[in-house]
């Protein structure tokens, strides 16, 4: 009986989307205004661009807290910071290390804090989970309170976006600003990302 009400359900919800375009979207993004209100923001307008040298902050998944922060353990983030660092020079470079699950109450402010102190242009960061805590996602209350005070461009790594749940995260935080790009490394995002 539950594989057919299963079956059913899924029939169903492909027929909803047939009918009604982006209805898991729209869930999604009503159920997340609702459960935390601070993540809703959209369209916002980043202040204008101030011309200054890049500095490209790394938020890593798994920063120098934790083992993997090291050559040969297959941490994105590690090579994209030591990339960073041979290519444009240890200034242009900053990692903001978030503990082990760290509350978003804590990395949020001072990931803020930290763009302001660099003047930094970029964020590189796995968009799919909070830092330091593959259970929890608040990239867009992160995003929402980060946008209005800041000109820079959020990168938004994905590794999974083959699943629908991480396309919509993605598409949640670039309804919020221009400013975000996918740096996706398992599907195309074209036409994807778009605002609306």
């Amino acid at each position: 009986m539950d594989e057919t009400r299963s079956t059913l359900r899924a029939r169903l919800g492909r027929l909803a989307a047939r009918v009604y375009p982006q209805v898991e979207d729209r869930a999604f993004n009503r159920d997340r205004d609702r459960s935390n209100p601070e993540s809703r923001a959209r369209g916002l307008q980043p202040p204008p661009y101030s011309e200054r040298a890049p500095h490209i902050v790394v938020v890593p998944q798994e920063g120098p807290h934790f083992a993997t922060w090291r050559p040969g353990t297959r941490n994105f983030y590690y090579e994209a910071y030591r990339s960073g660092v041979e290519n444009y020079g240890d200034h242009s470079m900053s990692v903001l290390d978030v503990a082990p699950g760290e509350p978003r109450s804590s990395w949020i402010p001072r990931l803020r804090d930290h763009l302001a102190d660099y003047r930094a242009t970029h964020i590189v960061t796995h968009i799919e989970h909070d830092p330091g805590d593959q259970s929890a996602w608040h990239w867009d209350e992160a995003w929402a309170r980060i946008t209005p005070d800041w000109d820079g461009v959020l990168l938004g790594v994905m590794f999974d976006s083959a699943f629908s749940l991480v396309r919509m995260k993605g598409r949640r935080v670039a309804r919020m600003s221009p400013n975000f790009m996918a740096v996706d490394i398992c599907d195309s995002m074209d036409s994807v990302l778009v605002p609306g």
